[in-house]
């Protein structure tokens, strides 16, 4: 009877190992990130004195965001930016170039070969705006 316990205690154990090892989560990691995606949509909601007003903008492909390997990038949302990136686990921080450095700090929602979604949540003087920026690598 000790050995049929024992023999199926060893049997749920290796089953928790490799279920644990089976699931690894996609890292998000400086290689991942970096290249050229292609804007598929932005959701977009501003709360004000607690009223919401939802916002959704899809894209015909020109638009874009770049993540170069020297922690640059460049965007083409209706006008061109272009700035510095930083990456910390999943938050990630873009800084405009611009007249006035502008920094914008994300969250990275899905990171895949194929997909990248990007969350913020942005407070200002009346509420707060809410954006998932979803997007794709060309060909995909």
């Amino acid at each position: 009877m000790k050995n049929a316990l024992f023999a199926i205690f060893c049997v749920c154990l290796l089953a928790g190992v490799y279920s644990i090892a089976g699931c690894k989560k996609n890292s998000v990691t400086e290689g991942r990130l970096t290249g050229k995606w292609i804007f598929t949509g932005i959701q977009e909601s501003r709360v004000v004195n607690g009223v919401s007003t939802p916002f959704t903008q899809s894209f015909d492909g020109g638009s874009y965001l770049q993540f170069n390997a020297d922690k640059t990038f460049s965007t083409i949302i209706d006008l061109e930016f272009d700035g510095t990136w930083q990456l910390d686990g999943s938050n990630l921080a873009l800084t405009n170039n611009g007249d006035s450095a502008v920094s914008n700090n994300f969250n990275i929602r899905t990171l895949s070969s194929r997909e990248l979604i990007l969350y913020t949540n942005e407070p200002n003087d009346s509420g707060y705006v809410e954006s998932t920026w979803h997007l794709k690598k060309p060909g995909s």
